[in-house]
Order: C-alpha cells, then structure tokens, then sequence
C-alpha cells in the first residue's frame, strides 16, 4: 500500500481500485436520528478489514439498527452474531447512551459458533 500512496503522490491521480479499497477501509454508515438529538459516531470491528464500519447514529437509538444493518451489509445472519464492548456482549435493546459510549468507541463482532 505504500507504494501505491507513492506513486499517487507523484502522478496526483487515484485508478478505480484505490478509490473504491479507499472507500471499503473507511466505510461511514448514517442511520436516522430523531430531531435535536445529538449524533455519536460508533465504530463495529469484524474478523476483516471489509467488517469495519463507522456509524453515525442518534445516542437514544437502540443499538439493533445497528446490528441489523451491519449483518446487511456484511452478509450475517443477525441470530448468529455477537456484539461486545470491552469484553461484554451488547444487547440490542440497549442505546449508545444506556452504556455510555463515546464518540469513536469500538464494539467487536464474531458469529456465534454453532455445533451439530
């Protein structure tokens, strides 16, 4: 990656991969707020560099649209994965403010094993 930042430095011009890997690496979810709510930026960290997302979502809204949206965008099924904060597996019906996130905090993903 180094040495496509060099050589776009010198020419000034990005080609259609770059452009689209730069976009996947930083991926900025905006999910609706309710009026006069301030918004907090959350971060969902997956197995992959593809899984990371940065959502913009109300500080009252349940962390479900979260999860949801993420498993869209991800190709999970919303049953099999696990969402943390510091170790502690976040429910769906709790809000950004119920656990006192911060702007930028990070929740971990991992799908639920499943045996047979």
């Amino acid at each position: 990656m180094f040495k496509r930042e060099s050589a776009r430095a010198a020419t000034g011009k990005m080609n259609k991969r770059e452009t689209v890997r730069a976009a996947t690496e930083s991926t900025v979810i905006s999910l609706p707020r309710v009026k006069e709510e301030g918004p907090i930026v959350v971060k969902v960290q997956g197995q992959t560099q593809a899984e990371k997302f940065s959502c913009w979502m109300g500080r009252n809204m349940k962390l479900r649209y979260l999860m949801r949206d993420y498993c869209d965008r991800t190709g999970g099924v919303l049953e099999y994965m696990r969402f943390h904060l510091d170790g502690s597996r976040i429910k769906p019906d709790k809000t950004p403010n119920d656990l006192g996130l911060k702007d930028g905090d990070v929740t971990d993903t991992n799908s639920q094993q499943i045996s047979g």
